[in-house]
């Protein structure tokens, strides 16, 4: 993950082989095998990216925590339709139903805080 995104950085920036070799103060050899070899880079190799190439560390940072978001809604996606298919199962388990119940009742607690603030600003208004 960490050289596609890496390559896909340079290619955003216009970056060849050559210039990252020279920011990097690697051989241009190394970096061509270092982004076209299969095994993962170690801490202290992404650590030299992050400090050299400008902005590549937040770029970094946004991909994969929008990676990490797909990942997490495929995964709840996959976990509402087991619920959904098994829905009786779930409510008679003592500690759904207990986590549901909460959930429900913080839910009104809100709808209500709401209601309560929108009277409130209408009172306001009128007077």
């Amino acid at each position: 993950m960490f050289k596609e995104l890496l390559k896909k950085y340079l290619k955003l920036k216009g970056i060849n082989q050559l210039e990252l070799a020279n920011i990097t103060g690697d051989t241009q050899q190394s970096i061509s095998e270092f982004l076209n070899n299969k095994s993962n880079p170690q801490k202290k190799t992404k650590e030299k990216f992050f400090s050299k190439l400008e902005g590549f560390k937040d770029f970094y940072d946004n991909i994969e925590s929008e990676n990490k978001e797909n990942l997490d809604n495929k995964y709840i996606d996959k976990i509402t339709l087991k619920i959904i298919e098994n829905e009786d199962l779930f409510l008679k388990n003592k500690n759904f139903s207990n986590w549901l119940e909460l959930k429900l009742v913080k839910r009104e607690i809100k709808v209500h805080e709401a209601y309560a603030k929108r009277d409130k600003e209408n009172s306001k208004k009128r007077d």
